[in-house]
């Protein structure tokens, strides 16, 4: 803040005339130099030169994360959030330490400060969205498969997913099975907002086609048709 530079003379023998005035300093500087004048009566002078360091400044302070959220601002893996600050004049003193974020949550907000050499401090906050869990997926026929795990006619595998932090961002399409098949895989995947994925796979078995069946007669019936 601005200040005052007072001068006091003494002088035991004539006694003292005059001495300089306060100065009041109130731009910012860095080693200005003030000087003052006391004289006696019998005409001696001296004086006296003080330094003096002004700055009114907060210093400038930014954070960073690494590593970078995503474009819709979610981080997957554990967050370190760091502070760097800047002071053109006096220089900075303190800053905060970095702080590793591990905790899953949604808007979390951690502060830093930073304080230059003439006492004057700035803060910046950051946010976090945090999220390292995978969303859920299951699957499903429709129509559902008979007791031995076959279908009849053609079916549709279908995917649901859940993400309870972030949200779900993508999800498999539902998948139609036309086709006669024994033992077929059909993967989906889900992944929410902030790049987490899971996957499920269903096995469907189609068979469309009826038996074919034949009989016999035993003994075989003789040349006219008849046993």
């Amino acid at each position: 803040e601005n200040l005052t530079v007072s001068f006091d003379g003494q002088d035991e023998l004539s006694g003292i005339m005059n001495v300089s005035s306060d100065v009041n300093v109130t731009e910012e500087c860095k080693g200005r130099e003030v000087t003052g004048t006391a004289a006696d009566m019998a005409g001696n002078t001296a004086e006296t030169t003080i330094t003096v360091n002004l700055d009114k400044t907060a210093p400038q302070i930014n954070h960073t994360l690494s590593p970078e959220p995503n474009a819709h601002g979610w981080n997957n893996t554990d967050v370190t959030v760091s502070y760097d600050a800047t002071d053109a004049l006096s220089g900075v003193a303190e800053i905060a330490d970095d702080v590793t974020v591990t905790e899953e949550g949604a808007a979390q907000t951690f502060t830093g400060s930073a304080t230059d050499k003439a006492g004057n401090s700035a803060e910046t906050t950051a946010t976090v969205n945090l999220d390292k869990t995978a969303p859920t997926i299951t699957g499903s026929t429709t129509p559902e498969a008979n007791e031995h795990g076959w279908h009849n006619e053609n079916l549709t595998v279908s995917f649901d997913g859940q993400d309870e932090l972030s949200g779900l961002m993508d999800l498999s399409k539902e998948v139609d099975v036309i086709e006669e098949c024994e033992n077929r895989d059909i993967t989906g995947v889900a992944a929410d907002v902030a790049g987490n994925i899971a996957e499920t796979t269903i096995t469907v078995n189609l068979d469309k086609t009826a038996p074919q069946i034949s009989h016999t007669l035993s003994p075989e019936p003789n040349d006219a048709g008849w046993n």
